[in-house]
């Protein structure tokens, strides 16, 4: 093989992997648009449900008109990752907050105290939940006030900001959750970078105990039954 060809060869292969990162980044930015306009408001209702969707895989196809019947049958749905299969996929968060806030119980007591960005800032272990913040943290450095970054705070959204990143944490619901008498916070985690080059978000229950000084985070979808 002379050099040439080597060339053409290389060539070829930034190419492919060119394309197949724009892709990802695409396909990231769509799920972003899907969210956001999902959290626009912080209550959904179950007919927010933008009609009934199908989704094609290997046995035939699947079809749902709300929430509830996506989310018990989506888990066991071999999901074949298409660009036509992916839009089912961006309903996942959304439908989850529809249906523990459709679900949720009053609180008899909360730990709730002051703002929103107190609890972020202050009292929130970083530890608890997947970020692109993990590598950052240890024993003694496990909140945002002790990583020192500057936050904005505004209607029900706190953005905690970097030069290269963002990571935005959005209010979607308070009570009872997890049937033990207290309060937690329901709130969309979006981890973001502004390159462009990563996009991750989650749906978290925020919780503490009287006894913890911290609050932890717990993934939403094991609160579903």
């Amino acid at each position: 093989m002379n050099n040439l060809t080597k060339l053409f060869f290389v060539l070829i292969v930034i190419f492919l992997s060119s394309c197949n990162q724009d892709s990802n980044q695409k396909r990231q930015y769509k799920k972003a648009s899907y969210l956001n306009e999902f959290y626009k408001n912080s209550n959904f209702k179950e007919n927010s449900f933008p009609g009934a969707l199908q989704m094609e895989n290997e046995k035939g196809t699947l079809t749902v008109d709300s929430c509830s019947d996506y989310l018990s049958s989506i888990s066991a749905y071999n999901v074949v990752e298409t660009d036509e299969n992916m839009h089912m996929l961006y309903y996942y968060l959304p439908c989850v907050s529809t249906v523990l806030n459709k679900k949720v119980n009053s609180s008899e007591t909360s730990l709730f105290k002051g703002d929103m960005s107190n609890v972020i800032i202050n009292e929130l272990d970083l530890t608890t939940f997947r970020s692109s913040l993990r590598r950052k943290l240890d024993a003694s450095i496990n909140t945002f006030k002790s990583l020192g970054y500057e936050f904005d705070y505004a209607d029900r959204k706190v953005t905690v900001k970097r030069s290269n990143w963002d990571y935005e944490f959005i209010l979607l619901g308070r009570g009872d959750y997890n049937a033990d008498g207290s309060e937690q916070l329901l709130v969309l985690f979006i981890d973001e970078a502004k390159s462009n080059a990563y996009y991750s978000s989650n749906l978290l229950v925020l919780n503490k105990k009287s006894n913890n000084k911290l609050w932890v985070a717990v993934d939403a979808s094991e609160y579903l039954e």
